[in-house]
């Protein structure tokens, strides 16, 4: 045993001594801790379990591996196209995470139903048909295209067909639209036909959209195709719009009467004069235009007989239609008396803008473009000159009084109204 030296002094001795006491107190504290933690941990920490890989196998099996690790499992049904009757198809949590026992686990099954009705799936994209059928338990058998004129993309027939009931998870093969068949013609030549010959020979070359347009009248070849776009000998597709212009039977049409500022039974005189009915009225009260007819529609030139609409200013107690004619009258009308004109004070300037791409035919050739005006200062041509390819004609003109503004192409009568 050691002894401190004889010349250490006492105090030097005591504090010594207290140190290696609290020195050994803390080595027994330190000790009884670690005991103390090793019993706590026995009693409360649990070992955990790793969730293993189940999909795929039977579901029998994975219950029972998964009971064995102290799990519990909840097994619903989850249909997958393609996997085999009683086959796990999902599972949460995942394979590979840790969990205490105890803990639930879902697990989907495959168990889907013996038999399913086949859905309709025209007119579908092929991601939607796809889509379709997997949430029904089909699946997507043999996929062939064909042109035709349903959009692209589109299912235009399947097999089998709607409503059929098959065996869960057959396959249903589908017919896919790959859109019009672009197919060439050449334009055969139709300027001079009758309308209903030149359509008859368009259709029988494969053309599939024919439209007229009338601009103008003719006395001597009314009906007759007078121009065609595009022009005769090109290449189109059979969609292309083929345009046909004719001249309507100048024997057969009337002008409509100008009757914008009259009463309305006296407009209704001289429409009936002309050959024309008035079908229906437009009443408006507008205090800053003019009294009685504003607008008559149709205008200009038009076939006997046809319906015309007419606008009236005024309150509809004031403008009545007269009644019908009656049967047994045929005697000749009474001539209404016209007010005399009021002098022209002044001109007013008519916008004129005409476009041949608006009206679909002249494209790609030039044409003679002519513009008469006849007002109360008599007539007069305004424009007659040769317009280049697809050029527009924008101008304008001074009209004085009643007026008619009459336009031609390639010297056929256009169109004329009263501005």
């Amino acid at each position: 045993m050691a002894y401190p030296p004889a010349d250490l002094p006492a105090k030097a001795i005591q504090r010594r001594r207290v140190a290696a006491t609290l020195l050994l107190a803390l080595l027994s504290l330190s000790l009884l801790v670690g005991v103390g933690y090793a019993v706590v941990a026995r009693y409360l920490l649990v070992a955990e379990v790793q969730v293993p890989m189940v999909i795929g196998r039977e579901a029998d099996e994975a219950l029972r591996e998964l009971r064995a690790l102290q799990l519990t499992v909840q097994p619903y049904e989850f249909n997958v196209v393609g996997a085999r009757l009683g086959s796990v198809t999902s599972q949460s949590p995942a394979a590979g995470t840790w969990v205490r026992p105890g803990r639930s686990i879902s697990i989907g099954v495959h168990n889907p139903p013996a038999s399913v009705e086949v859905p309709s799936l025209a007119g579908l994209t092929e991601e939607q048909a796809t889509r379709t059928l997997r949430e029904t338990n089909l699946v997507l058998g043999e996929v062939s295209y064909e042109f035709s004129d349903n959009p692209s993309g589109r299912v235009l027939s399947q097999q089998p067909g709607r409503g059929v009931t098959v065996t869960s998870g057959s396959s249903v093969s589908l017919v896919i639209s790959r859109g019009a068949e672009v197919v060439e013609v050449t334009l055969p030549d139709v300027v001079g036909l009758r309308l209903e010959e030149a359509r008859n020979r368009l259709v029988a070359a494969g053309l599939r959209r024919v439209e007229t347009v009338a601009v103008g009248l003719s006395y001597t070849q009314p009906n007759q195709v007078s121009a065609q776009w595009p022009a005769a000998g090109q290449r189109v597709p059979t969609s292309a719009l083929v345009t046909l212009t004719y001249a309507l039977p100048g024997r057969e049409v009337v002008r409509v009467p100008e009757v914008q500022g009259l009463p309305l039974q006296r407009a209704q005189l001289m429409l009936r004069a002309a050959g024309l009915e008035i079908a229906w009225v437009d009443h408006v009260e507008d205090a800053a235009r003019p009294q009685g007819v504003l607008e008559v529609r149709p205008s200009g030139y038009t076939l006997p007989g046809t319906p015309v609409a007419v606008t009236v200013n005024g309150a509809q107690g004031e403008n009545v239609l007269l009644p019908e004619r009656p049967v047994e009258a045929e005697r000749p009308p009474v001539p209404v008396a016209e007010p005399p004109l009021p002098p022209v004070l002044g001109g007013r300037t008519i916008p004129i803008n005409f476009n041949p791409a608006d009206h679909g035919f002249l494209r790609g050739q030039e044409y003679r473009f002519e513009l008469v005006v006849i007002d109360d200062n008599g007539q007069r041509t305004v424009v007659d000159r040769v317009v280049p390819a697809d050029r527009a004609v924008n101008t304008s003109v001074q009209v004085h009084g009643r007026a008619e503004i009459q336009i031609s192409l390639n010297g056929q009568l256009f169109t004329a109204w009263s501005p």
